[in-house]
């Protein structure tokens, strides 16, 4: 009961902060491009890149997203380079209070459904449909790695 109690505060911490760097990022109703454009003129590319890094410091310091990365054999460089993917395939959005290009790297159903897929040469675009449909919840916690099963 205690070890379930402690996990349940890490989860809650763990979301609050990602929730804070996502809204710092990516502030809702704010394009992305217009706020990388506002970052550049105000000169706060280094503090966006700050953000970022402790994004991903989240990630790695995850015990469960650790043991996918593990898993995978994936490196920070390859979550940023996924990132990038993420984003350029549409997954650069809100989605039910989520910023969900760097929600998918966040937890482990979702990043380990993005490492199968890129394993088993997917077609990105549709990984990115899969994740939105994750998003928005019409695919339940769990059913990313049915879906896995499944093909």
């Amino acid at each position: 009961m205690k070890l379930n109690f402690i996990n349940m505060i890490r989860s809650y911490n763990k979301s609050k902060k990602l929730r804070k760097l996502q809204l710092e990022l990516h502030p809702p109703n704010i394009s992305t491009i217009h706020k990388l454009s506002d970052d550049i003129k105000r000169g706060n590319l280094k503090d966006r890149e700050q953000k970022l890094e402790e994004f991903y410091d989240l990630c790695e310091n995850d015990i469960n997203v650790k043991a996918v990365m593990k898993q995978y054999g994936l490196t920070r460089e390859d979550l940023k380079e996924i990132h990038g993917e993420l984003n350029y395939f549409g997954l650069a959005q809100w989605i039910n209070d989520h910023y969900a290009s760097l929600s998918s790297l966040a937890y482990p159903e979702t990043l380990l459904y993005i490492a199968e897929a890129r394993q088993r040469n997917y077609d990105p675009y549709k990984t990115v449909v899969i994740l939105i449909e994750y998003w928005k919840g019409n695919i339940p916690n769990g059913g990313l790695i049915k879906l896995l099963s499944d093909q």
